[in-house]
């Protein structure tokens, strides 16, 4: 009987430990957890940033294609009509 209760005791102490570290790696967890949403803001940042930086090259670019594409001879012979 003495070694049931001792038995009980370790299980419990073990359990203990174990519940303890659970605690401590989940404090981990959501440690990292916030220097991911504080990385993940910086590269939303950096993205809108590099949007409002390109848009109007690429809207130039668009513009410059609708010129050439406009220029096929394809499109030739319905412009001459």
């Amino acid at each position: 009987m003495a070694n049931f209760f001792k038995d009980m005791k370790d299980y419990i102490t073990t359990l203990r430990e174990n519940v303890d570290d659970v605690k401590a790696n989940l404090e981990r967890v959501n440690i990292e957890l916030e220097h991911t949403k504080k990385t993940q803001a910086d590269i939303q940042r950096k993205i809108n940033e590099f949007q409002v930086e390109t848009q109007p090259r690429l809207d130039k670019i668009n513009e410059i294609n609708e010129i050439i594409a406009g220029m096929t001879p394809e499109n030739e012979d319905e412009n001459e009509k």
